[in-house]
C-alpha cells in the first residue's frame, strides 16, 4: 500500500512537505492534469527537493524520477502552490488548498491499490476532503483516480455541516463573506433544496457524503467537479447582489449536476484516466453543456429563481453567444475535441475563431429540450435522455453514441438539430422554439437610429489608456486594418477615451469614414475606417401578445409558472 504524509512547516512560503512511502522503487510519475480541466498543466515542475531515505534518484524527463530500490521507498519532496484556481494548489498562512494531480507522485504499477493520506494541519486548522477518515485518522483511497479526485482543503473555522437528499454534507469556506441579500445560512438552505431537485431528476444520491469547499477571493470564479465534491471559487460580494448570488448558487448546482453528467455519466475515454497524456473527446458538450443548461434549469424547478429572473439570464446567455464571430467556425463536437488547445489557452483571436462548448452547448441542450416536448406534445424531454445516459454510466459512451442514445430515450429522430448544431456551425433555434411557447426572443430597442460601430473591444488601464483587446472577424476594424494591442488615441483627432470613443462612434452612422489614430508599438499610425453598425446592446424575452392557450400550456409545463 501506497502511504503519504503532508505537513506544512513553512506556509508563508506555500510550500507542502510531502512523505511518500511506495510499496517498491522504480519509476514515480507526477500527474500532467487533472479531469475536468482539459489542459496540459505541467505540474511536475513545482515538485522540489525530491530525495529517497538511502537510495539514489535519477530525474527521466520533466514529471518522471527513478529510484532504484527492490523493496519499500521512503520518498520525501515538497510541492510549491501559489496559484488560486479550482485545479491547482495554493498554500499561505490562512490556509492550504490541494489537488491530487499536483500533490501525489505516484508509481503507475499500484495505481489500482489502496491508499491512505496523513495530513497534519498547523494548529486550529480543519480538514475538508471527500476522502473517508479510517480509525487511525488517517484519510482512506480506493485507488489512484480517487485519490486524485479528492481535493484536501486545510482551514481555520469548523466547516459547515448539514444534511441534503438523506446524506451528510461538508462546507468549508476560506476567505469573508461580504453578506447583502444571502448569508451563509441562505446558502447552506439553498444548497439543499439544489441537492432535493437534483435528487428529484436522478431518483436518488450515488454518494454516502459530499464535500465542498468555497473559496472566496475578489474577482474570482470556477468550480471543479468531484465524484464526492465540488471546489468552488467565488467572489466574497457573491453574496452582496441578487444577480452575484444566482451565479454563486448556478456555479453550485453545475457542479453538484456533475455528480451524475461528467463524474459518472461520461464519455469512456474519460476514465481509467492515462494522467500524463489528453484524453480527447467530442462529446464535452454534453458534460458542459447539459449540465449549462440544468444548473440554472434547475434553480428555475427548485423555487430558487422566478421564471421572470431564468428568462432574463437566458437572454444574457443568448448575447454572448451572438457576439461570438467564431461560433460560425467551430462546431461544438470540434470545440469539445480542441478542449486541450483552445478553451483554457485563449488569445486576442479566440472570440473570431471558437466558440464555447459550455455557453452554445448549454443553448442547444436547453433547444433540444424544448423541441422533445413540442415534438411529443409532453410526453417526452431532455429528462428521459439524461435517465437513459445513467442506466448504462457504468460503461460510458461513445461519441456516435450521443444522438442514438437521446433518440432511444424519446423515440423521436434528432438527426436535424444534430446536423446543424453540433455536427454543424448553425446557430439553434432559440427564437422558434421560444415562439411555440407564447415569448418572443428580440433584439432590446434602443432609441431607433442606427449607431456607429468600430468593431473592437478595448480594455481601459489606470490614466483612461485605452487598449484594443480583440478585432471582431470581417469588421469594420478588421477591414480597416486596427490591431488587437494597438493604443486608441484619437478619433478624427479628438482623443478617445473609453467614454469619448463610445460616444463619438456611436453619434456617428454607419458607414461614415472616420481618422482613427493609434499608438501600436510605441509608434503614432492613423488609419482610415468605415464603421459599420453596432450590434444589438443585448437581447430580452418578452411574453407573445398572441400567444396561444397551448402555447401558455407548454410554457407553464416547462418553467412551472406562467
Amino acid at each position: 500500500m501506497t502511504r503519504y504524509h503532508l505537513s506544512f512547516p513553512e506556509l508563508h512560503a506555500h510550500l507542502v512537505d510531502v512523505v511518500a512511502h511506495f510499496p517498491a522503487g522504480g519509476r514515480l510519475r507526477m500527474a500532467a492534469w487533472t479531469p475536468g480541466s482539459y489542459l496540459i498543466r505541467e505540474y511536475g515542475r513545482h515538485v522540489q527537493d525530491l530525495t529517497c531515505d538511502g537510495h539514489a534518484v535519477r530525474k527521466l524527463a520533466k514529471d518522471v524520477w527513478e529510484v532504484d530500490a527492490p523493496g519499500e521507498v521512503t520518498v520525501r519532496y515538497r510541492v510549491y502552490g501559489w496559484d488560486l484556481s479550482v485545479r491547482t494548489n495554493h498554500i499561505d498562512g490562512t490556509h492550504a488548498f490541494l489537488n491530487g494531480a499536483p500533490t501525489f507522485l505516484y508509481r503507475e504499477e499500484s495505481a489500482g491499490e489502496p491508499v491512505t493520506v496523513t495530513v497534519e494541519p498547523p494548529a486550529g486548522w480543519h480538514v475538508v476532503t471527500p476522502l473517508d477518515r479510517d480509525e487511525s485518522g488517517s484519510f482512506r483511497a480506493r485507488d489512484l483516480d480517487e485519490l486524485i479526485d479528492s481535493p484536501i482543503h486545510l482551514a481555520p473555522g469548523e466547516p459547515q455541516r448539514f444534511d441534503a437528499g438523506g446524506r451528510p454534507h461538508e462546507l468549508s469556506v476560506w476567505g469573508q463573506p461580504d453578506p447583502g441579500v444571502a448569508t451563509l445560512a441562505d446558502l447552506v438552505a439553498d444548497t439543499q433544496k439544489i441537492v432535493a431537485e437534483h435528487v428529484r431528476l436522478w431518483g436518488g444520491l450515488p454518494y454516502d457524503r459530499y464535500a465542498m469547499q468555497l473559496m472566496l477571493a475578489s474577482g474570482a470564479y470556477g468550480g471543479l467537479e468531484h465524484k464526492r465534491g465540488a471546489a468552488l471559487l467565488a467572489s466574497p460580494f457573491a453574496f452582496s447582489t441578487r444577480k452575484k448570488y444566482d451565479e454563486l448558487l448556478e456555479l453550485i448546482s453545475h457542479e453538484h449536476f456533475h455528480v451524475w453528467n461528467g463524474k459518472r455519466i461520461r464519455p469512456a475515454v474519460l476514465g481509467p484516466f492515462d494522467y500524463r497524456q489528453e484524453a480527447y473527446t467530442r462529446s464535452l458538450w454534453v458534460v458542459e453543456g447539459f449540465t449549462s443548461y440544468y444548473d440554472r434549469y434547475g434553480l428555475r424547478r427548485a423555487g430558487l429563481m422566478p421564471s421572470s429572473r431564468y428568462l432574463e439570464r437566458l437572454a444574457e446567455d443568448w448575447a454572448s453567444l451572438m457576439a461570438i464571430p467564431g461560433r460560425a467556425k467551430q462546431s461544438i463536437e470540434e470545440s469539445s475535441f480542441d478542449a486541450w488547445i483552445k478553451l483554457y489557452r485563449p488569445d486576442e483571436n479566440s472570440v473570431n475563431s471558437t466558440v464555447s462548448y459550455y455557453l452554445k452547448g448549454g443553448l442547444v441542450a436547453l433547444c433540444l429540450d424544448l423541441e422533445i416536448r413540442r415534438r411529443s406534445a409532453g410526453a417526452r424531454s431532455l429528462d428521459d435522455v439524461l435517465r437513459r445516459l445513467w442506466s448504462r454510466a457504468e460503461t460510458g459512451y461513445g461519441d456516435g453514441d450521443v444522438q442514438s442514445l437521446c433518440e432511444a430515450a424519446v423515440e423521436l429522430s434528432l438527426g436535424e438539430l444534430f446536423d446543424r448544431c453540433v455536427r454543424g456551425r448553425e446557430d439553434p433555434d432559440l427564437a422558434g422554439e421560444l415562439a411555440a411557447l407564447g415569448l418572443t426572443l428580440r433584439p432590446k430597442r434602443g432609441d431607433g437610429e442606427p449607431k456607429g460601430w468600430l468593431g473592437v473591444t478595448t480594455r481601459e488601464s489606470t490614466g483612461g489608456r485605452l487598449t484594443v483587446t480583440t478585432v471582431a472577424s470581417g469588421g469594420p476594424g478588421a477591414v480597416g486594418g486596427l490591431y488587437a494591442g494597438d493604443e486608441l488615441v484619437a478619433i478624427d483627432g479628438w482623443r478617445a477615451d473609453g467614454k469619448g470613443a463610445e460616444e463619438r462612434t456611436a453619434a456617428r452612422r454607419p458607414g461614415t469614414r472616420v481618422q482613427v489614430t493609434v499608438l501600436r508599438r510605441d509608434q503614432l499610425t492613423t488609419t482610415e475606417v468605415t464603421l459599420g453598425e453596432r450590434p444589438p446592446e443585448g437581447w430580452e424575452i418578452v411574453a407573445a401578445d398572441d400567444a396561444t392557450a397551448e402555447a401558455k400550456a407548454r410554457r407553464k409545463a416547462w418553467l412551472g409558472e406562467g
